[in-house]
């Protein structure tokens, strides 16, 4: 699945990680975008199974934003 996360930051990193419970699928790191309303979207192609799933986004530092993340399935 390509997941798209919609973020923002005046001057921190942005640096999160993405679990499948307790493991981690994905690490995210991403300079900062120059501004809070400065958005961004960065794209990750995460392996997902089907079936319930229990994500979690773990913050590595603070002063970042996220305002959306979006789901696509690959075919």
């Amino acid at each position: 699945h390509n997941v798209g996360f919609r973020v923002s930051s005046e001057s921190a990193a942005i640096a999160f990680d993405v679990y499948n419970g307790d493991v981690l699928i994905a690490s995210v790191n991403q300079t900062a975008t120059g501004g809070a309303d400065n958005w961004t979207t960065i794209n990750k192609t995460l392996h997902l199974d089907g079936g319930p799933m229990n994500l979690r986004i773990v913050a590595n530092g603070g002063g970042w934003n996220m305002d959306w993340i979006e789901f696509a399935q690959q075919f």
